[in-house]
């Protein structure tokens, strides 16, 4: 079930994603709502996305980490990215490291969620089982584990209808953006090669699976600012596995370090202007990413 997502870039996350890498499954999914002003479902894609900005800003204030949910749904049943799914969030006190969460854009203490709404977080749901979280996973209201309303009283009586996926049908056939599709499972388009664009390549690739790319050369790191969570940079590197496999397909000298020679041959695969570097929201980087999602490289 595909999920077109606005991406972080799309909507102009400014903060960090969140503070810590997550390696495993979640045990459970969480639905939370805003309590920020609910938006008409007509509400344009501009109006959401200003909301979505402060939101993390009331994230960043409370905890210092960016905005603290997974995936923020609207009255219109366009859902955001919010913290990257391999990533922690602030959002289920004491539970942060091994739960995910979605967040209904709103006040539903004294509003109902549309249908548009439910049928997306359904599909967020059904769609990460097995993959985000365990196929098993519950999900819950953030009231059944902490001493608050969250996420009100007309979206907790409609949780059964996320987990029952009877909405699924009636989900908005219109993406939230030109947004890059993502959904779980599939990652993220957001030009960033983290942890998630590692994992997803060295499977590809046929190496160890860590999301780690271990032992590189620590002089390339301010020059490629679009290398993000995950790598490991060394002032006496020794390299990467997957990093020499990658050269291998590339077609260029194998020491598994990363740098100008082995990301100008990138680019020139992927199609993409070279220059030798990885810039912030890579072109480059997003090609790989699209490629990726369709099992190839």
């Amino acid at each position: 079930m595909t999920v077109a997502t606005a991406t972080r870039a799309r909507w102009g996350a400014r903060y960090s994603d969140g503070d810590l890498d997550l390696h495993t499954p979640a045990l459970e999914v969480f639905v939370h709502h805003s309590v920020t002003p609910t938006l008409s479902p007509s509400a344009s894609i501009e109006e959401e996305c200003a909301q979505m900005r402060a939101l993390e800003s009331i994230g960043q204030s409370r905890f210092g980490t960016g905005i603290s949910y997974n995936a923020i749904v609207f009255p219109s049943g366009r859902p955001y990215q919010g913290v990257s799914w391999d990533r922690r969030g602030t959002h289920t006190g004491g539970r942060n490291s091994t739960v995910r969460s979605i967040c209904f854009a709103g006040n539903f203490e004294t509003n109902r969620p549309t249908d548009a709404a439910l049928a997306t977080a359904s599909q967020i749901y059904h769609g990460g089982k097995g993959d985000l979280w365990i196929a098993s996973a519950p999900l819950r209201g953030h009231r059944d584990v902490s001493q608050t309303a969250c996420p009100g009283k007309n979206l907790y009586a409609k949780l059964g209808v996320i987990r029952s996926g009877e909405l699924l049908d009636d989900r908005p056939t219109t993406p939230a953006a030109p947004s890059k599709p993502a959904k779980p499972g599939l990652l993220v388009v957001d030009g960033a090669w983290g942890t998630a664009t590692t994992r997803r390549l060295q499977q590809e690739l046929g190496t160890p699976v860590d999301g780690v790319v271990s032992s590189q050369p620590a002089v390339w790191r301010a020059t490629s600012p679009g290398l993000t969570t995950g790598w490991d940079w060394d002032a006496t590197p020794n390299g990467s596995r997957m990093i020499s496999e990658l050269q291998e397909l590339l077609r260029v000298d194998r020491d598994g370090k990363i740098g100008p020679q082995t990301i100008s041959a990138l680019q020139r695969r992927l199609g993409t202007a070279v220059d030798g570097v990885i810039s912030r929201e890579s072109r480059a980087v997003m090609a790989l990413q699209h490629r990726l999602n369709a099992g190839r490289i």
